[in-house]
This record gives C-alpha cells, structure tokens and sequence, in this order.
C-alpha cells in the first residue's frame, strides 16, 4: 500500500514538472502572429431557402453553413493566432430576425426578433446571411482592425482584423388556397352561387320568351 503511494506521489510530481516545462517554454517560444492579416474569407453557402425558388409557408425552414479557410487551421494551445468565425446574422426583408455565435464547430442561435421562416408572409421576400469573422497578426494597423485586449504581451499589440461574407437569396412564399369549408371562403361561395343563379334566371327568361314567340307565331299562321 505505502507502494503505491510513492508511485502516485511520483507520478503527480513527474506531471506537474511536465506542465510546468511547457509553460516555460510556451513563455520562450510566444505564439508566432502574423505580420499582416489573413485576408482569406470563409465560404458561405444558404442551403434552404434557394434562390429563386416558390415555396409553402409551411415548408420553409433557414439552414446555410459556413467553412472556415484552411490557413486558419493553425491553432496555438487555446487561441486560434490566424483566424476564427465569431457570429452569423440573418436578416428578412432587411429586418434581423436571428442572431448567431460561433461556438467550436457550429454556429449556435442566440436571440430571434421575428418569427420563424415557415410563418413568412406570401409574397417575394429577400433574405441575407452574414458572418463575421476574424483574423489574427501582430501590427501595423490597418484599417478597420483594432487591438485585441485579451492577448498580453510583451511584444507589441496584436490586432483583430474583421473578415466579413453575406450571402442574398430571393424566394417567393405562394398564395394559400382556399377551403371551401374554411373561414372566410364563404363569401367566395355564395358570390358563385349567385352567379349560377343569374345564369339560370336568364337561360329560364329565354326559353319563357322564345315558347310565348313561337306560340303567337303559331296561332297566327293557324
């Protein structure tokens, strides 16, 4: 048992002096930030709705993916020193109606300001997806990017570069068909009766009038 106590004891001992190398050597060797921005952009793809396509209210559903570049595949410990995804926004008819955070692998949906896609109204809509991205390097500045406060260091500022990509579909929601039994479909059926009817009354008015012609007619001629 006292065996076994030393061997674990060793063992913690001998993973700690591991940890604490790394550490050391994480501190001699920083991470190795670019000296510009990587300007490659992710690739958005809107999967549903297509564009300029009909379709059912009831059968739209939003779903797109985004693909990061390769080159920002480089990862140091925890931070992503090229690039990473930070958030994907969608906006109906120039409206945002959800708002999406990049977590690992997958964009996760975070707040919604409207309803569902399967409950837009009929009629062409457009609708916009846009990611935000980011990408990482250590000065000069340039336009539009800015210091990333959470990275300190010793060697100068590191910067954020903001990478942004937006994709536009256009897509048609059809007019619902009426039921004769729903509501609101009354009227339209008693307007088509009423035309019946009319039709009737003059095919009757007709017919009195050519029988009552041809009986004069008859009694003339007798």
């Amino acid at each position: 048992m006292r065996k076994r106590v030393l061997l674990a004891a060793s063992i913690l001992v001998l993973s700690l002096l591991v940890m604490l190398q790394g550490l050391l050597v994480s501190d001699a060797n920083p991470v190795p930030w670019l000296s510009t921005p990587n300007l490659e952009k992710p690739t958005l793809t809107v999967i549903s709705p297509q564009n300029y396509t009909t379709y059912n209210a009831n059968s739209l559903n939003l779903n797109f993916t985004a693909i990061k570049p390769d080159s920002w595949n480089a990862i140091y410990i925890v931070v992503p020193y090229v690039g990473q995804m930070y958030s994907a926004d969608v906006y109906l008819d120039g409206s945002l109606i959800s708002h999406y955070g990049y977590s690992g692998s997958t964009f996760v949906k975070f707040s919604q300001s409207t309803p569902e896609l399967n409950q837009t109204a009929p009629g062409e809509h457009t609708l916009n997806v846009t990611v935000l991205s980011y990408t990482y390097y250590r000065g000069p500045a340039f336009n539009g990017s800015h210091i990333l406060s959470s990275i300190n260091s010793s060697s100068g500022p590191v910067y954020e570069y903001p990478i942004v990509v937006s994709d536009i579909v256009y897509f048609t929601i059809e007019q619902p068909t009426q039921n004769a039994n729903a509501p609101g479909s009354v009227y339209l059926l008693n307007q088509t009766n009423l035309i019946l009817i009319a039709f009737l009354i003059v095919i009757v008015a007709v017919a009195s009038i050519s029988f009552v012609y041809f009986q004069k007619r008859k009694s003339k001629t007798a």
